[in-house]
């Protein structure tokens, strides 16, 4: 049997939906959610991609560390994050122009009471922060830590703090330790060493605490053969590990001081025994993100990494003199010390340096932009012991000189070259023009390219590495003309 039907008079179908000619074609809530899956293979398709990945990271740095770190960074940090911005225009000043324009951004207010007339959001629209998201947000969500005064204690001399490098010679004690905020996720953390005979160095404790319940995150110690597996005066990363920052419970959600999801967490570095410590210099310590791809939750809802364990132990720089001048960056320096300040800068009293030394300045108080406190809110004090090491330049060369040469009738041996003509200048002002053009360059003082080595735990991860690094663009592992050496950077977050 056949049914035949008719089509009513009058009537007529709809026309059908127009599909998008394109993937920019499409409502802009959903691009936002498709560019979020993949932003770096995106960013660079077209101008609106980058605009897009620009307002991403603004986005992602509201979520993770709370609306209050725009306060921080108008307030406290903005000269010195600026300067730290402003100083890769070398590279990425077109890019870096074409959101400026975009956005209309004008220049930053230097003058902090005109700041504090306006809202965080208007002082941080200006040029070298809401042009550079991306570059702001790697810088708040990892950390370098520079070694401080106020951060560590041992029992040699006075003079073990030279350059913000800290020398450790024939010592029984030594224990650094410093408070910082992170936000919630898995984190790597890695030292920076300078080895000459690595004495008492493998009974050295690498520890990660969180503040609130004493748990500790990560507990490690070195190899005891460190010795052998890495050169004598070369610069070396030490891999410690990874570790997880879980989100705050809701008791301490309900008894948080400010609305803020960052984790107070204790950075320590200690000896575990009455060991004789010598020859090695601290140079930094490393806390970086992992990007939210290499890590997942457990049946049990906690963060665990996906790619396992490390694959090496350490790496080191074939060809870079391992002086002050190459290790510690001035202007990375001076904003992480702004910024730990301004992290913590409502606190309790009691959150003042764990090691007071007697003789010292550590009474001494910088009141300026931390003396402040209205509102019935004591603001954290950060003590000036920095001037310790201006103090004691014009004897950097007690321990760099050779074997002969002694300081309190100890010989101290030429452990790191002390760049003379670099910090001859720190009295000066820094040239950001040019500096991280400098310090970042993929070249050596002889002009050849910067070489690093590894000591893998063993031959599958060494295996392992080499497959990752052939499924990857040769161009990928050294940088392009004027880019800077992404391996030096620990304030790039790559995705």
């Amino acid at each position: 049997m056949e049914f035949s039907f008719k089509k009513r008079s009058g009537t007529f179908s709809p026309d059908p939906v127009p599909k998008p000619k394109s993937l920019l074609d499409l409502p802009p809530e959903i691009l936002l959610r498709i560019f979020k899956l993949v932003p770096r293979e995106l960013k660079l398709t077209c101008k609106r991609m980058y605009v897009f990945n620009n307002s991403y990271f603004y986005e992602k740095l509201i979520h993770e560390m709370g609306q209050s770190i725009l306060y921080n960074i108008a307030v406290y940090d903005l000269p010195s994050l600026v300067k730290y911005v402003q100083s890769f225009d070398y590279w990425r000043k077109i890019p870096r122009e074409l959101l400026a324009n975009y956005n209309h951004l004008g220049d930053h207010v230097l003058d902090r009471e005109v700041r504090k007339g306006k809202t965080p959001s208007e002082v941080v629209s200006c040029k070298y922060v809401a042009d550079s998201w991306q570059l702001v947000y790697s810088i708040y969500k990892n950390r370098r830590l520079f070694i401080e005064y106020s951060d560590y204690q041992v029992d040699e001399p006075d003079f073990s703090l030279r350059n913000g490098l800290l020398y450790i010679h024939n010592t029984y004690i030594v224990k650094y330790k410093k408070t910082i905020k992170l936000s919630p996720g898995v984190y790597s953390l890695s030292c920076g060493v300078v080895v000459k005979n690595a004495l008492g160095f493998s009974s050295t404790n690498f520890k990660v605490v969180r503040s609130s319940n004493d748990e500790v995150i990560l507990n490690y110690f070195p190899p005891t053969n460190m010795k052998d597996l890495i050169p004598q005066e070369h610069f070396t990363l030490l891999d410690a590990g990874l570790f997880t920052v879980e989100p705050k419970s809701e008791e301490e959600r309900e008894n948080q001081v400010i609305d803020s999801p960052l984790i107070d967490v204790d950075i320590i570095v200690e000896e575990t025994g009455l060991f004789l410590k010598s020859g090695f210099v601290i140079c930094f310590l490393d806390v970086n993100g992992c990007a939210e791809p290499d890590y997942t939750r457990n049946s049990k809802g906690r963060l665990i990494p996906i790619r396992g364990p490390p694959l090496w132990i350490a790496w080191w720089a074939d060809n870079m003199k391992p002086s002050p001048g190459m290790l510690v960056n001035k202007l990375l320096k001076d904003l992480y010390k702004s910024i730990n300040r301004s992290l913590s800068i409502i606190a309790p009293s009691t959150h003042t340096s764990p090691y007071q030394r007697i003789g010292s300045f550590a009474d001494i108080y910088n009141n300026d932009d931390t003396s402040d406190t209205s509102n019935g809110v004591v603001h954290h004090l950060e003590t000036i012991q920095d001037n310790q090491e201006s103090e004691g330049t014009e004897n950097s060369d007690l321990f760099v000189q050779s074997n002969g040469e002694k300081t309190n009738g100890k010989s101290i041996p030429p452990i790191v070259e002390e760049d003379n003509e670099f910090w001859s200048a720190l009295n000066s002002p820094v040239d950001v023009e040019t500096y991280n053009q400098k310090f970042y360059s993929p070249f050596n003082g002889n002009g050849e390219p910067l070489v690093r080595s590894f000591r893998f735990y063993d031959i599958i991860g060494k295996r392992e590495y080499e497959r990752r690094r052939s499924l990857t663009k040769e161009d990928h592992w050294f940088p392009k003309k004027n880019e800077p050496l992404k391996w030096k950077m620990n304030t790039w977050f790559q995705y």
